[in-house]
């Protein structure tokens, strides 16, 4: 079926719960919050709220992403998650729990 959407242009993934962790610059990780990523034909968009309520959301269209990461059981506690990359930062997305 995804197949198919892919062909006629309507694949998304729908809104998926997500936890973001955040790594800038490569020095630690910082938990973000929780909040929501849609894949679908324009690329990804997640949009993350912290625990004072501030809400952050990276957008990746489809010619911005050069690469996508899939990492499994990520470092044995983030589970399996997508990374996405700006240039001063690495947002990891995994299945909120």
């Amino acid at each position: 079926m995804r197949r198919a959407e892919v062909a006629d242009g309507t694949y998304s993934s729908g809104e998926l719960p997500a936890r973001v962790d955040s790594l800038p610059n490569a020095k630690r990780f910082i938990p973000l919050g929780t909040g929501t990523m849609i894949h679908d034909m324009n690329g990804f968009t997640v949009s993350v709220t912290d625990r004072d309520g501030d809400t952050f959301k990276m957008k990746k269209n489809v010619p911005s992403l050069y690469s996508c990461h899939i990492e499994y059981e990520y470092l044995g506690k983030f589970g399996d998650c997508v990374d996405l990359n700006t240039l001063k930062d690495t947002w990891y997305i995994s299945r909120s729990r």
